[in-house]
């Protein structure tokens, strides 16, 4: 019996659909931050999800037809509601909002969500790492991306799916400058594999698909719109820029939702962590992380390079409490006007 056969018959059949916040300064601070967003898709559960979350964009009676001459009520708002859902844009259109907010209180309300989906979302403090480690040159960022993305799939699938064999199916992600990165498509699945044995990864590169389902012709690309949304809405959770009311709307109602993964906190005696997060039917379903925990790291530059691939391959060295800082939507700025 070939190893393929028992992978198909007795593993955790998944897709994964990946985004990312590009540097961001937080304005509190001046720190600098990347985030990288991983959604785990049962293979078995990929239909229902996407059939959900289009279903959130049809506002009138959440039943979603790809051909608006299907709707059985001739919906008018078609064409404004089959838009691309991006963080970065909600507040152009009302629809986009509308269709943000569905998503987030299909995550937060529906009990359904915690079975059809995983994500793990990993916020990286770059200032306090020692950039030359990582190249030091123009793709530096790009550098730090592709090591920590598959610190992120691999954590999560060690985490979410304990001691089970997993096959990846397809790698998704969004368009991007880590198409053209030398190691980027290809390296990071030489590198899980070559970490779990627990792991099989079909395809040998990452698929790389636009996030607008307009131009991809690709219903994958709902995916990506939805773990962009939930990256959005942690980023702005989380620093509060200078941002449209709209985008604020989001964070608020993603806001219960995150104090809760993020209730994860050491006990004074040290060991286990505790928190609210651990009695939620949240665990091992989601999460949020941080790095790195600086007061166990040291200096980089005192470090070799072995040492630093421990520390970044440490569970030790990720955190997960830190303070939500968004604020009320219902107070208006001066951007709201500009």
């Amino acid at each position: 019996m070939s190893v393929e056969f028992l992978d198909r018959r007795n593993a955790v059949n998944l897709e994964i659909f990946s985004d990312e916040i590009n540097p961001v300064v937080d304005q509190a601070d001046g720190s600098k931050w990347m985030y990288i967003g991983v959604l785990f898709v049962p293979v078995e559960k990929k239909t229902e999800l996407i059939e959900k979350l289009k279903n959130l964009r049809c506002i009138t009676n959440s039943k979603w037809h790809d051909n608006h001459e299907d709707c059985p009520i001739g919906c008018k708002f078609h064409k404004k509601n089959n838009t691309e859902i991006h963080y970065t844009e909600v507040q152009r259109t009302n629809a986009r909002l509308r269709i943000a907010l569905n998503w987030i209180e299909f995550l937060k309300n529906d009990n359904s969500a915690r079975e059809l989906f995983y994500f793990n979302i990993l916020g990286i403090n770059l200032s306090e790492l020692d950039l030359n480690r990582f190249g030091g040159n123009s793709d530096v960022e790009l550098n730090i991306y592709n090591r920590f993305y598959r610190s992120v799939i691999l954590s999560g699938l060690h985490y979410f799916f304990d001691k089970k064999q997993t096959v990846i199916n397809n790698i998704y992600h969004d368009n991007g400058s880590q198409e053209s990165h030398q190691f980027f498509p290809w390296h990071t699945i030489q590198k899980i594999e070559l970490q779990s044995d627990l792991v099989t990864i079909r395809p040998k590169t990452v698929k790389f698909i636009d996030s607008d389902h307009r131009k991809s012709g690709d219903d994958e690309s709902h995916l990506i719109q939805f773990i962009d949304i939930i990256l959005g809405a942690t980023y702005v959770c989380l620093h509060d820029p200078s941002e449209r009311i709209e985008k604020r709307k989001v964070g608020s109602a993603f806001k219960p939702v995150l104090t809760t993964l993020l209730d994860r906190v050491q006990k004074e005696s040290g060991g286990s962590l505790w928190g609210q997060y651990y009695i939620s039917d949240f665990k091992r379903k989601w999460q949020v992380s941080f790095f790195p925990r600086t007061n166990n790291m040291g200096s980089w530059r005192t470090l070799s390079d072995s040492e630093i691939k421990d520390i970044i391959s440490s569970r030790n060295s990720y955190y997960y409490s830190r303070q939500i800082v968004v604020r009320d939507p219902s107070v208006t700025t001066l951007d709201r006007w500009f």
